[in-house]
């Protein structure tokens, strides 16, 4: 088991499930309260299983977002309210995505995440659960905001790292809106702060904009606004 998160009366995770066909060997979302007789499979409404990525929460409904594969191997959003799970929104049509959703981080009452849009290029999106709620924060497909990832809160905001095209691997700040989304450019040039094949970590210093600590592999960064 893996993956754990904590919801009301138990928690959902992921773990492998060898007697269950026809996933067997793979990670299939489960649900607990605590007991061996209330550990079971989550499952869409069909009965179908979903095997799950990663998940967070709760949101202030209770519900908990999880990323994971249907029947199809389609990577989707999924919630998950009680026993069952379901699609938060379908991928495809003009608007597109998300699919592949990853790194998941709730900031407040959304969740953050990249994804996959209609153009196929990965970028931050951010969701409340809901269809309508679930925003894709960047153009992608002109080349801003690639490969997002560690989506950390601060000052009522979300931070992030990602790539653009002029400006290479940046720091990111949003306000869980696209006019709200945009990049620093903390070090001048394409090559950017951030070395794409990296571990990363962003640290607040303080909760009110005072700046951050960044490791990225082996180097130690500060950053203040202005410096």
């Amino acid at each position: 088991p893996h993956a754990l998160t904590p919801r009301a009366g138990g928690l959902v995770f992921a773990a492998r499930s060898d007697p269950v066909p026809p996933r067997e060997g793979r990670n299939l979302a489960f649900r607990s309260d605590g007991t061996e007789a209330g550990t079971l499979p989550l499952t869409t409404s069909s009965g179908d299983l979903v095997e799950m990525e990663e998940a967070v929460g709760p949101l202030a409904d209770g519900a908990l977002l999880l990323s994971g594969r249907d029947e199809a191997w389609d990577n989707k959003l999924w919630r998950t309210d009680g026993d069952l799970v379901s699609v938060v929104r379908e991928p495809g049509g003009p608007d597109g995505g998300p699919e592949n959703p990853a790194k998941l981080a709730r900031v407040g009452e959304l969740v953050y995440f990249s994804a996959q849009g209609a153009g196929g290029g990965s970028g931050p999106w951010r969701s409340d659960g809901t269809a309508e709620g679930t925003v894709r924060l960047a153009d992608e497909d002109s080349g801003w905001g690639r490969y997002p990832s560690d989506f950390t809160p601060s000052s009522g905001r979300v931070w992030f790292d990602a790539e653009v095209e002029a400006l290479g691997r940046e720091l990111w700040e949003s306000d869980g809106t696209p006019n709200g989304t945009f990049a620093y450019d903390l070090t001048a040039g394409p090559e950017g702060t951030f070395s794409s094949q990296s571990s990363t970590e962003i640290v607040p210093l303080t909760p009110d904009r005072d700046g951050m600590i960044f490791r990225d592999d082996d180097d130690l960064l500060a950053w203040r606004p202005g410096e």
